[in-house]
């Protein structure tokens, strides 16, 4: 009879333990299998990430020898001149009204190229007239002024100019829109 108890006793204490070996065993699995199906996936479906197509259709072998030279410095950008140096700035959220009079919001993310030799402190004292500018241009307009299909590039075009002129021609090349969400 004591080799009963002793069975038994044995047996409750091994379900708890399988019942742990489960639970950590499961997640493990799945997370391994996740991670695997993100490493291997892209190779199985026949694409490797380097032969990825470039995001604008481009061929990746054109658009590399485009985006640099070899000095270090990036080659010339539709406005002309060399991109020497970027400087993003922190994005701008402002409210806005349509027609309605309903409140809007405009998430704008705004990167400078400088110019040569202009370091990046000398640009950085201009940037609180630069947000000041561009928050000023955004809310003169109207939401739908700022969001129509066929206006983006009129409003990256005016944006840019009332940027561009508080830092100044002599500091910053361009003005780039590397992110522009309504809501």
């Amino acid at each position: 009879m004591a080799d009963n108890t002793e069975e038994a006793q044995s047996q409750v204490e091994s379900k708890p333990r399988k019942r742990w070996i489960v639970l950590l065993v499961i997640p493990v699995l799945a997370l391994g299998a996740g991670m695997a199906g993100a490493v291997l996936g892209p190779r199985l479906a026949g694409v490797a990430p380097e032969q990825a197509p470039a995001a604008d259709g481009e061929d990746s072998e054109e658009h590399d020898s485009e985006e640099s030279s070899g000095d270090g410095e990036s080659a010339s950008h539709e406005g002309g001149g060399k991109v020497v140096r970027s400087l993003e700035l922190e994005p701008l959220i402002v409210d806005v009204r349509d027609a309605e009079n309903l409140s809007h919001h405009i998430k704008i993310r705004m990167t400078l190229e400088l110019k040569e030799g202009v370091p990046d402190e000398e640009v950085e004292r201009y940037t609180p007239r630069g947000r000041q500018a561009a928050i000023a241009y955004f809310r003169s307009k109207t939401y739908d002024e700022l969001t129509a299909p066929g206006r983006f590039e009129s409003v990256v075009k005016e944006l840019s100019d009332v940027v561009l002129q508080e830092y100044g021609k002599k500091r910053v090349t361009r003005l780039v829109i590397t992110d522009y969400v309504s809501q």
